[in-house]
């Protein structure tokens, strides 16, 4: 791969950062949310809005977006080589399922909640 391609890929390898997000506005905006998209420090794009503490629903916002990466990471032909770095970011994804991730962290603590109120949301 040379450098020309790594430059071009770059601003689509930010471009699923972007779609990262975009999958939790829209996951929230469905479940009846009002969503807002903001930058932090200026460069870190996020989604916020006001938790109802409906366990159910944070899981399913949680997840949206790290399996709707992997899912168009699948999409992506492995033998175009254009793309391969784009693809290695979408399914790096599934880290975000990890609590060590704040996406993890709300799966984690969602599910917990769940269990404990015994399996209703």
């Amino acid at each position: 791969m040379t450098a020309w391609e790594i430059m071009v890929q770059l601003p689509l390898v930010l471009l699923t950062v972007v779609i990262h997000e975009m999958l939790h506005y829209l996951t929230a905006y469905f479940l009846g949310y009002n969503p807002k998209f903001e930058f932090e420090n200026f460069l870190v794009p996020s989604v916020k809005f006001i938790n109802k503490g409906r366990d159910v629903h944070n899981f399913i916002i949680a997840l949206a977006a790290p399996t709707g990466l992997v899912l168009i990471g699948l999409l992506i032909p492995s033998n175009n080589a254009f793309l391969s770095l784009v693809r290695i970011v979408c399914f790096l994804n599934v880290l975000h399922i990890f609590p060590f991730c704040t996406d993890g962290q709300v799966i984690l603590l969602s599910l917990l909640n769940i269990m404990r109120k015994g399996g209703k949301a």
